[in-house]
């Protein structure tokens, strides 16, 4: 009999990049379904992208859950960081709560920011100390744990590198265009909050190097995947990073939005077809390299750079990129198409 599983992590608020990491693990440890509960925001969402369980924390049956299940996996992705929200400030609590139950605690190939808020560090430690096992997805993370004094850190690459990319239905391939001959690009792009004035000066690069690059490729489409839809914090949400950038273009320029919810393997596959990626997100970067798509990154943040220098990928910093050079990058992937 499989054993029943509790699952907590950034799930269920709509970000790709997240939504990857679950459908990763759920595969990684060859997790049952029917056994397996997700704490989420959108319990529904879960049901549709994973078809399993989701509950949301503040309910009675994420109670009902937590006490019946015989696991808890803590992670992936960034849980522990810089300005966290109240909840997420109380998962060491949770874990140590889980262990005085008698529980089996993993904690899952997780990104650790070095600033993470100091309360959450003192609880985080003894937590991961009495957890069953502790993984990071990066060696950054890992030394960052044993800088504080963690005692095994394993290293468990990212979920979403090895997730299988799954063939989307006729009507969204047919939205994009990929049934024509054109080439065409990807973007995704997100909005950077401590540094929204270099987010707006970023998006009139990227618009300016567009519009110059449809006067010698007018054929050309680019397609913005919104890798983050928010459901409740509207600087996370990619598509009015979209909009603003759809408005910087000239008129004559083919592109377009792809708004269409999709499971994460269908949207890796998507990305796998694309003739090149300008990404910012860090999913986005780790669908383009694991399906080996070109790839111009454009990091905002160290989990960034510690993927792509793992992987040995150049990369722009948010406010080294310029015109002339974001052209050179665009014009080499065109012409290696």
């Amino acid at each position: 009999m499989s054993k029943k599983t509790m699952i907590l992590g950034g799930y269920g608020i709509g970000n790709s990049g997240d939504e990857a990491i679950l459908a990763g693990i759920l595969i990684d440890l060859n997790l049952n379904r029917e056994t397996t509960t997700v704490i989420a925001q959108d319990s529904e969402q879960i049901q549709f992208l994973h078809e399993c369980k989701g509950v949301h924390v503040a309910s009675l049956s994420f109670i009902k859950e937590f006490i019946l299940s015989k696991r808890i996996i803590i992670g992936g992705g960034t849980i522990f960081r810089k300005n966290m929200r109240i909840r997420a400030k109380l998962i060491p609590l949770f874990a140590l709560a889980a262990k005085i139950l008698r529980k089996e605690v993993q904690f899952y190939s997780l990104g650790i920011d070095r600033d993470t808020d100091s309360f959450v560090r003192a609880l985080l430690i003894p937590a991961m100390n009495w957890a069953d096992c502790v993984s990071v997805r990066d060696k950054d993370s890992k030394e960052v744990l044993m800088s504080w004094r963690v005692k095994k850190v394993s290293i468990v690459p990212d979920p979403a590198i090895a997730l299988k990319p799954e063939e989307p239905s006729d009507e969204i391939k047919n939205l994009i265009g990929l049934n024509s001959y054109k080439s065409i690009i990807a973007l995704s792009l997100r909005n950077v909050p401590s540094s929204s004035k270099k987010t707006s000066e970023l998006l009139k690069t990227i618009a300016e190097t567009l519009n110059l690059i449809h006067n010698k490729h007018p054929s050309i489409q680019y397609i913005f995947f919104p890798f983050c839809k928010h459901k409740t914090i509207l600087e996370e949400n990619d598509s009015l990073i979209g909009e603003q950038l759809g408005s910087l273009l000239n008129k004559k320029v083919q592109y377009k939005t792809l708004e269409k919810e999709l499971k994460p393997s269908e949207l890796k596959w998507l990305v796998s077809q694309m003739d090149g990626l300008i990404a910012m997100r860090l999913h986005a970067m780790i669908f383009s390299v694991s399906t080996n798509t070109p790839l111009i990154s454009i990091s905002y943040s160290q989990k960034c750079n510690s993927f792509l220098e793992e992987n040995n990928k150049s990369f722009y910093l948010l406010d080294n990129v310029t015109v002339p050079w974001l052209v050179k990058d665009l014009e080499k992937v065109l012409k290696n198409k």
